[in-house]
């Protein structure tokens, strides 16, 4: 789950959210571009076990935010501690994260809602060429998510969404992707239960996806990256 509230409150909602036994992993609102020491102190204030990586809303920023010195700093610390980093940024910001992650080859990055294409327009280029030029870093996963929230909320379709969801696939591959609900800004535009139908829907006609394929893309790649542990829940 992610923990992102108003600055000030942001240690005690992480602390909070610990204890609840149904949350497996953590990811972190940090102000990365805080630099190198105060990150560093904010990450010694949330340590726990089930804090698995960090979030920095990016997509409301300029496009080189991610890459002055400062963040630069902030992001040495996140790798040096081994947590991951959930990237969210809009399709025209995706040329800047790609700056980015080939200065941090051994940080765990995670693109969320597939880099957030012009699904209402249908608009494929050149987001399509920036998801391959990402997805050439191995250490980069794209995370399918927010998707029906880039397309019409009222009048979307499986078949709008499945050109952008399948390329993201393709250029990724099963063992790369992982779902997301996007709960709750989601149900500005669908339901829970209509968003897994249609992932599902494409998978299995667009993707050709096994059902090992779509186990990967709904549980275990979440596991592996986040690092979770569900032994006690498994028992």
């Amino acid at each position: 789950v992610e923990v992102d509230v108003d600055t000030p409150h942001r240690i005690q909602e992480a602390q909070w959210i610990y204890d609840n036994s149904y949350v497996k992993g953590v990811v972190a609102a940090v102000a990365i571009e805080d630099g190198g020491t105060a990150v560093s102190e904010h990450i010694d204030a949330i340590a726990h076990p089930k804090l698995k990586g960090v979030r920095r809303l990016l997509q409301g920023e300029h496009l080189d935010f991610c890459l002055q010195p400062r963040f630069l700093e902030g992001m040495k610390v996140i790798q040096q501690r081994n947590l991951s980093f959930d990237i969210c940024v809009k399709h025209h910001q995706l040329p800047s994260v790609i700056s980015l992650v080939r200065q941090f080859p051994e940080c765990v990055f995670i693109l969320d809602h597939m880099g957030k294409p012009d699904i209402r327009h249908g608009v494929l280029e050149p987001w399509s060429s920036h998801m391959i030029a990402l997805a050439a870093y191995p250490n980069v996963m794209c995370k399918v998510s927010g998707v029906v929230t880039e397309a019409d909320h009222d009048n979307w379709t499986t078949d709008q969404l499945a050109p952008f969801i399948s390329q993201a696939v393709a250029t990724f591959g099963f063992d790369r992707v992982l779902w997301g609900s996007d709960w709750f800004v989601s149900i500005a535009a669908t339901t829970i239960p209509r968003w897994v139908e249609s992932v599902i829907s494409i998978m299995q006609t667009n993707c050709y996806a096994t059902v090992e394929d779509i186990e990967k893309l709904f549980y275990s790649n979440a596991v592996r990256v986040y690092r979770l542990s569900l032994q006690q829940q498994l028992n």
